[in-house]
């Protein structure tokens, strides 16, 4: 597998986050918690990820990020302060400055409209190994 460079990565991961922020977008709140509650923690949190490996991502709230990797494993990432509009946006850009997102880059709210705008720059938090909570239902638990 080849690793694209940051500024292609972040494009790619910029360009799977627009396609999701339609469906995520008319998501109510409930549905949202629903969402963010189907998973727990299955582990210490870690510093980074591997960015090559990232399939989907969802955002839960201002805070709350979902990376869902291509071996199936899932992590929460919660920033550590809010970043205002990405929870209505729904949409993120990062760049990453190594093959691997880590708790030390930032992301950029991808605003939708004419052309590319970008909101707020927030750093992410750490990134938690999360599993399916007991009981979760399909449609809850993948993107």
């Amino acid at each position: 597998m080849t690793i694209a460079p940051p500024s292609r990565t972040c494009l790619a991961l910029a360009a799977a986050a627009l396609l999701l922020a339609g469906p995520l977008a008319a998501q109510s709140p409930s549905r949202l918690q629903q969402m963010k509650d189907s998973f727990v923690p299955a582990g210490e949190p870690v510093d980074c990820i591997v960015g090559s490996q990232v399939r989907d991502t969802r955002v839960l709230d201002n805070n709350t990020i979902d990376f869902f990797l291509q071996n199936n494993q899932v992590f929460r990432n919660n920033l550590p302060s809010s970043c205002p509009g990405l929870g209505a946006a729904r949409a993120f850009q990062y760049t990453a400055s190594t093959p691997r997102v880590c708790n030390v880059d930032t992301i950029r709210v991808f605003q939708q409209g004419p052309g590319p705008r970008f909101g707020a720059t927030c750093p992410l938090g750490s990134f938690t190994p999360m599993k399916p909570a007991p009981g979760a239902t399909d449609p809850a638990t993948t993107p």
